[in-house]
């Protein structure tokens, strides 16, 4: 799963509602929802641990976006015409009904590609690595032998 694409995805969706959907001005648009998608982005919601629990994925989905419209109401002071109840109320649905779903997806598709893990070489591995350590301690204690 290439992470970049899927923060790329969810800025463009967001951006695309603040845009065509609520015909907001580009930079307004673009500033919104890259300040949405960093409250949602600071819940780490972008973790596969997360994205693999649609649950898990909606809270911090949820949270992520509320904390941004804290950030985004401290603008709203200097462009409270394009800033109102609307704008909030549907970019919180958007969010919460669009990005968990997707977040889904996408973790399913990364664990159908997701490498398989050797871990008879990983015991190997750390078996021979205690070994190495008892015989410097034992080279360290004095015995030689």
């Amino acid at each position: 799963m290439r992470k970049a694409a899927v923060h790329l995805l969810d800025i463009a969706l967001i951006f695309i509602m603040n845009a065509f959907i609520l015909s907001l001005p580009l930079t307004i648009s673009i500033i919104s929802s890259l300040i949405i998608y960093l409250g949602i982005y600071s819940f780490r919601t972008y973790d596969t641990e997360t994205m693999k629990s649609y649950t898990e994925s909606l809270i911090k989905t949820t949270v992520g976006t509320l904390v941004s419209f804290i950030a985004i109401l401290i603008i709203y002071f200097f462009l409270s015409k394009y800033f109102n109840r609307y704008f909030f109320l549907t970019n919180l649905l958007y969010t919460i009904a669009l990005l968990p779903i997707i977040h889904k997806i996408e973790y399913n598709i990364y664990e159908k590609h997701m490498p398989v893990k050797n871990y008879f070489f990983n015991m190997l591995m750390f078996f021979a690595f205690e070994i190495m350590l008892n015989n410097l301690k034992h080279k360290g204690d004095g015995n030689n032998g």
